[in-house]
């Protein structure tokens, strides 16, 4: 692994991940950084085979796994399908309101030239927003905004308070408003960090932190599969950050006060499930994946009739809902 900008992290050589010290290690250098990066030889291989294994291995208890392959193809159209520049971007697929915590890249080949990761933190970005520009940072935590992306739109302020942590929401795609227009010239001067990902390395990145970017290549043997994990653990922001999202936030309830539960959410972030219904929740998705009743019966200390009645509950209410929905 090569970086630039960013001198501190440039004299620390990959370490190698390992199951005993390497989850606490990676835990520390993202709340430092926002980002870490590591060796792990035939991580990729394992995450193609079972993602939410490898996601547990590095995160710990994950709600939810979106696997991901990125390389070009002949007539691609999204940014992991082709070679050019990738702009900053948050990766903002919604669970109940709530995008991906984290971005897992997880290298089986490099570009020969090019391709490496660009990062901007955001955290110091509005700060110095804050102490520069008052009236663009007000916007960025109360405007509401119609954020294009190709899975579809996120609707909300750009920096929000969902599933009780800070997220910043921003498109590859650009949605053209003045709010996009007034944060441009910021994001041209943020001091960016880049990341060249060797093969057998993996790259962590906090999405409700750090905006993420590549710069384009040629190789159209680079190969990386990316992960999106949903843990439901926010990041502790700065607390002038976290208490100044938080206001507009509540002032934004207010508004949407008596709204559709689900436009609230749309806005919002779903509220804190129950952790017990979160915790049958996983395990059913477990069960639906392949794994054995009887060993998730022993694991999870739960008869086996009950974990069948979980799984019905959780197809009934997933036809019911799907039943529901306009086409």
């Amino acid at each position: 692994m090569s970086i630039a900008s960013d001198p501190a992290a440039s004299r620390e050589p990959p370490w190698a991940f390992d199951d005993e010290a390497g989850p606490a290690r990676l835990r520390d250098a993202l709340a430092q950084r926002g980002y870490a990066c590591c060796l792990a030889p035939g991580l990729a291989a394992a995450a193609e085979r079972d993602p939410w294994a490898v996601a547990r291995r590095l995160l710990g208890n994950v709600q939810l796994v979106e696997s991901h392959p990125i390389h070009p193809v002949p007539h691609g159209r999204s940014f992991a399908s082709t070679s050019g520049i990738t702009p900053l971007h948050t990766d903002s697929q919604s669970r109940r309101g709530v995008p991906p915590r984290w971005q897992i890249m997880l290298c089986t080949r490099p570009a020969a030239s090019g391709g490496e990761t660009l990062l901007v933190d955001t955290w110091p970005l509005l700060e110095r927003i804050e102490a520069h520009d008052p009236p663009l940072y007000q916007a960025l935590l109360t405007r509401t905004r119609r954020m294009r992306f190709v899975f579809g739109d996120v609707v909300g302020p750009t920096v929000s308070l969902r599933g009780g942590g800070v997220v910043f929401t921003h498109s590859p795609i650009g949605s053209g408003d003045d709010v996009e227009r007034g944060l441009a010239p910021w994001l041209e001067r943020a001091p960016r960090i880049e990341l060249r990902v060797e093969a057998d390395e993996v790259m962590v990145v906090d999405n409700h932190r750090m905006l993420h970017g590549r710069r384009a290549f040629e190789d159209p043997q680079r190969r990386f599969l990316r992960l999106l994990v949903w843990t439901g653990v926010p990041a502790v922001a700065p607390k002038r950050l976290h208490a100044a999202v938080a206001a507009a936030h509540e002032q934004l309830e207010r508004t949407l006060h008596g709204r559709p539960k689900a436009e609230r959410e749309a806005f919002l972030g779903a509220s804190p499930a129950d952790p017990e219904a979160e915790r049958r929740l996983g395990i059913v998705l477990e069960m639906l994946r392949g794994a054995s009743p009887g060993v998730l019966a022993r694991r999870h200390d739960v008869p086996e009739a009950e974990l069948y009645r979980w799984r019905d509950a959780v197809l009934r209410a997933a036809e019911d809902g799907l039943a529901g929905l306009e086409r």
